[in-house]
């Protein structure tokens, strides 16, 4: 056995046999604290009763879509520590690193089979980081914005691999964006010495501030260098989704390869399909999808849940006081319902089963029900709106408030949407969470200045709870709704110049400006007016 290495390991393998060997590996290169877990089930367990240094595992498995899903699932569940490297292992590398999950700590990939200098070289690198990671964390998580500013002005050391220097910069990047400092995060970003690292953090913060012409002008630096296509396509998507261009969001969409598509993927799809064709043809090529694997069975699970999701949307959308209408959906759903339970036993799916009752309750409610119908109905939401610990549960209520035309009930549980990924990330699974549910929370709120007051509200909310972007993207949204609106016009005017921008998306700050001298403003209001424009002028 080699030196004794001073980190603790959670390998996830179901395998008996490959599991038996990975131990014996790992602890013959000195890895003496290794954690075993069987499942996703197991691991989650672990991780919420303790932190690990790294984790090792299948980037395949059927458990999950892709390894890279599954890290974000992590990350939005706070389960991984920020410290814990992730170390994948495939017989397919350039599959990994299309889509990584945006984490400070570089993930790494080794190739199937293992290549133990490679591996041991990894181990004993992060051995000598996990420490001082670990202090840097805790130091800044402790901290208010004023330290952690002094905390990353003496983050300098010595000796450090390309790897760990770009680690560091990412780490003092992200924490700069959350104590407002936009600036100072693009020019670490800089330092970072890694073309396709240094890129998707770019395209990340350009994504958070909303400078398009800069995202453009990166995603064709990316392309020029052929630098991670995947990535590329998403965030091309997302702008095309900020005109609600469907079609150019297709185009873009397919000119990956088909076969590449992860399941989140594949649903993505099947909603710009939806969109730009009709609900049967996306059902379709859902259904096309799920031909492509027996195997799998998280990737079949995906596909069917997404011709639930789209179909109840539709149901939503449409006029679902038609018995007939009603009838078709009720018999779409309960057949997805049928193939989910043969995919996995009862057991794997008991959670959902009151949620899909109650889904299949709402459907064949109709415009004529009486009241005491719906009270029990509403009865039956409160409970398990209680129950809620995924974004599935968390649609499936909404859906449900909806077909219920409760505004109150979908406004909180539209409020309380779970986020699929951390602040610089991106990905498929999140863009299809955050349309339907917007899609929804639109549908039963039609009244836009009613929408607006509650995206002003929710954002003085991420405001106070420090999480200036997100509140910076709903008063963008409120202002939208809402342009004559003095009080939403002046929260946006003043969240971008606390963040020190002069434009986010389709807002010009002299744009808005203009506007507000237009507007009738009370005395507060128009001293308020007076000193943005005062610090407008000072920024340029």
């Amino acid at each position: 056995m080699q030196n004794p290495l001073k980190i603790n390991v959670l390998l996830l393998e179901s395998n008996l046999k490959v599991r038996t060997h990975l131990v014996s590996l790992l602890r013959k290169l000195g890895c003496l604290d290794v954690n075993i877990a069987k499942s996703t089930h197991d691991l989650v367990a672990q991780l919420k009763q303790h932190n690990f240094d790294l984790l090792l595992m299948d980037f395949d498995s059927s458990e999950y879509s892709n390894g890279n899903d599954f890290i974000r699932y992590l990350i939005s569940q706070s389960l991984l520590a920020d410290h814990c490297k992730v170390l994948f292992l495939s017989d397919q590398p350039e599959r990994v690193l299309t889509d990584l999950a945006f984490r400070y700590i570089t993930t790494e990939v080794i190739d199937k089979p293992i290549d133990q200098i490679k591996l041991k070289q990894l181990l004993k690198e992060h051995e000598s980081s996990a420490k001082r990671l670990k202090l840097m964390f805790a130091q800044l998580n402790n901290a208010n914005n004023e330290q952690k500013e002094a905390v990353l002005a003496h983050a300098h050391f010595i000796g450090l691999t390309t790897a760990q220097h770009n680690e560091l910069q990412l780490i003092r990047a992200s924490q700069e964006l959350k104590i407002g400092q936009v600036n100072s995060a693009l020019k670490t970003v800089k330092s970072i010495n890694l073309a396709g690292q240094q890129a998707s953090a770019q395209l990340a913060i350009y994504n958070l501030i909303g400078d398009e012409k800069k995202l453009k002008l990166t995603l064709l630096k990316m392309q020029s260098l052929n630098l991670l296509a995947r990535k590329q396509a998403l965030y091309k998507v997302k702008i095309f989704l900020q005109h609600n261009d469907y079609y150019q969001s297709l185009v873009t969409f397919n000119q990956l390869p088909e076969v590449s598509y992860s399941a989140h993927e594949a649903q993505l799809k099947s909603i710009f399909i939806f969109e730009t064709e009709s609900l049967p043809t996306s059902i379709e090529y859902l259904e096309r999808k799920l031909k492509t694997t027996l195997e799998n069975h998280h990737y079949l699970t995906i596909i069917l849940f997404s011709m639930m999701q789209v179909a109840l949307l539709d149901y939503c959308l449409s006029n679902h006081n038609n018995a007939l209408t009603s009838q078709l959906c009720s018999q779409q759903v309960k057949k997805i319902i049928k193939q989910l339970l043969s995919l996995h036993n009862q057991d794997h799916f008991q959670a959902y089963l009151p949620f899909f009752k109650l889904l299949l309750e709402c459907v064949a409610l109709d415009g004529d029900a009486l009241k005491q119908d719906k009270v029990q109905l509403n009865r039956q939401l409160q409970q398990l709106l209680m129950r809620i610990d995924d974004h599935l549960k968390q649609f499936f209520c909404l859906v449900s408030a909806v077909l219920l035309r409760d505004k109150e009930t979908a406004a909180t549980v539209f409020h309380q949407k779970m986020r699929l990924h951390g602040m610089m990330d991106i990905s498929a699974q999140s863009m299809a969470f955050d349309y339907f549910m917007q899609k929804l929370f639109e549908q039963i709120n039609q009244d836009e200045e009613h929408r607006a007051s509650c995206y002003n509200q929710w954002a003085i909310e991420k405001q106070q709870q420090q999480q200036s972007f997100m509140a910076l993207d709903l008063f963008s949204k409120a202002h939208f709704l809402a342009p004559t609106n003095p009080v939403y016009l002046l929260n946006l005017l003043n969240t971008m110049q606390v963040l020190k921008l002069t434009k986010f998306w389709r807002f010009e700050q002299q744009d808005l400006l203009t506007t507000a001298y237009k507007l009738k403003m009370t005395q507060p209001q128009q001293q308020r007016l007076l000193q943005l424009k005062q610090y407008s002028e000072i920024m340029l």
